[in-house]
Order: C-alpha cells, then sequence, then structure tokens
C-alpha cells in the first residue's frame, strides 16, 4: 500500500478560501431576501440552489488541498487507486493481468491549467486495457521513480 499525499498550493487555498466566503455571504443574502420577501422565491431560488452547489465544490476542492491523499492498494487480485480526503471520492480497479506497463512520466498530455488546478494529471503512468490512469501530481521526479519500481515489482510478484 502506497499514501501519496497532495502537496497544498497555498496560493489556490487562499484564493479559494476567500472567494467561498464570499460565496456564503451572497447566499446568506440571498437568503435574508427569500425569507423577508417571499414573493421572489421564483426569482432566486435557482440561483440560491446554483450557488450553494458551487459553494460545495469549492469546499470540496479545499479540502483536497488541505487532505487529499491518493492511495494506491495491492489486493490479491487487483490494484486499487483511490482519492481521498474530499466528499468525492474516484477509484480505479486494474486486475493484475491487465496492467500492461507501470512508468514515471512527464505528463505531457495533461492541459497545464488541469495541473495548476491540481485536479488531473501525475508523474506515475499505468497503462491498462489501452487506457492510462496517471498518479502522483505532486511527487518529485526520484520519488516517481522509487514508488514506480516499487509497483512494478509488486505485480509481478503478484501475476
Amino acid at each position: 500500500m502506497f499514501n501519496v499525499k497532495k502537496k497544498t498550493n497555498w496560493f489556490l487555498t487562499i484564493f479559494v478560501s476567500i472567494w467561498v466566503i464570499g460565496l456564503i455571504f451572497i447566499i446568506g443574502v440571498i437568503s435574508y431576501g427569500l425569507i423577508t420577501t417571499p414573493s421572489r422565491i421564483d426569482d432566486l431560488i435557482a440561483v440560491l440552489i446554483f450557488m450553494i452547489l458551487i459553494a460545495f465544490l469549492a469546499i470540496d476542492y479545499l479540502r483536497w488541498q488541505l487532505r487529499g491523499q491518493e492511495i494506491i492498494i495491492f489486493d490479491e487480485a487487483k490494484i486499487e487507486i483511490k482519492n481521498s480526503g474530499t466528499f468525492f471520492t474516484s477509484r480505479t480497479i486494474i486486475n493484475y493481468f491487465e496492467a500492461e506497463n507501470i512508468e514515471p512520466d512527464t505528463d505531457e498530455d495533461t492541459p497545464k491549467l488541469i495541473k495548476f488546478w491540481g485536479i488531473g494529471g501525475g508523474k506515475i503512468k499505468i497503462e491498462y486495457l489501452g487506457r492510462r490512469k496517471r498518479f502522483g501530481q505532486d511527487l518529485t521526479p526520484k520519488e516517481a521513480e522509487r514508488i514506480g519500481k516499487e509497483m512494478k515489482l509488486e505485480i509481478e510478484r503478484r501475476k
């Protein structure tokens, strides 16, 4: 089992935190308006629901920045890669016989904007069934090399 912790991007974390505080203030103003003037419910309820949804997603992003980690678990017959530290966890399961290649990679495929926001990409690439799964966004090349080798050995041992 490997735990790859997310390194916090403090610039983005502070920016999104300030943005969420402002959004919560706006949600409070709209809610107060709806309570004091119920005749406006038809006009503002969709806006309020949309803002609450956006605030929820932004808070989830903050949780990923502050507590996020990618967990790689080796089971009897499969590798499980999952994200934790967020409300929405993603999980990828790869059977050992499906894994074609594991290697450190510079990740030129993922758009820079996605990598900047920390929501995609990675320094280790697993190829399986014609697909690619990347993880380890914040690994150094040395760490990616070490983890990639250890994972490759573990898969070879279990095949």
